[in-house]
């Protein structure tokens, strides 16, 4: 009887380390079903001006280098993948990746029409490896390399606006007759054109445009209150 329980207890305590061994050697594949990871790019917006710093849109691309075709991009894009930031901004690229391998993206920033910024068209080079672990799938940004193949840890843009200069020789037209006086229109009529407010001028003319609406309202007011008044009293007469 005693043996029985002894086989009983074995057999249980084999049954039991082989269950263990099997779970820990199909964990990975179990929990393969899909990983996400993401990239943040952020853009860096400057001005050589008292101009505000403008809120265009500038775009960029994301896509599957040579050496890994089937990389996976944002929104199940195909080939590549584009998006806008807006200002100074920072915005964080969503991937899922659903297999262990070696993946290399290309990120750049596409050309924009307008004259009056310097962008920056630095190409990176990012490298994601995905293995299988204990845990599941596991994803590190093993490597990221700018155009100039120095690595970086970040993905960042820097777009400067250049303001003609009022006093610069030939910053609005080669003709030396060009006075101040009449290149500060020429330059306020660029900065309406692409977006940019003056940290000044513009805020002062509102701020005196909402003054004179106030006294406006107010005399509008005192009027009003001065007639019900005249009224009211000839009633009581």
């Amino acid at each position: 009887m005693k043996q029985d329980k002894r086989k009983l207890r074995y057999l249980m305590c084999l049954l039991l380390c082989l269950q263990l061994w099997l779970t820990d050697l199909c964990l990975p594949e179990a929990a393969a079903v899909g990983l996400n990871n993401s990239l943040k790019v952020r853009q860096i917006i400057s001005i050589n001006s008292d101009y505000s710093k403008p809120h265009e849109v500038f775009n960029y691309a994301l896509s599957p280098s040579k050496e890994s075709p089937a990389a996976p991009l944002p929104e199940n894009a195909r080939q590549e993948y584009i998006f806008g930031l807006y200002g100074d901004e920072e915005r964080s690229l969503d991937l899922r990746f659903s297999q262990v391998g070696t993946y290399v993206y290309e990120l750049r920033q596409l050309p924009s029409d307008n004259k009056y910024v310097q962008q920056d068209f630095s190409v990176y080079t990012i490298t994601i490896r995905v293995v299988n672990t204990v845990r599941g799938l596991e994803a590190e940004v093993s490597m990221i390399l700018n155009q100039d193949k120095q690595k970086t840890d970040q993905l960042t843009y820097h777009n400067h606006y250049e303001m003609p200069n009022p006093g610069g020789s030939g910053s609005i037209g080669d003709n030396e007759d060009n006075s101040t006086d009449k290149q500060e229109p020429a330059i306020q009529s660029i900065a309406k054109k692409i977006g940019l407010l003056s940290k000044t001028g513009n805020i002062r003319s509102v701020y005196e445009y909402v003054g004179v609406v106030l006294i406006i309202s107010g005399l509008f007011l005192f009027l009003l209150y001065r007639k019900r008044e005249a009224e009211a009293q000839k009633v009581d007469d």
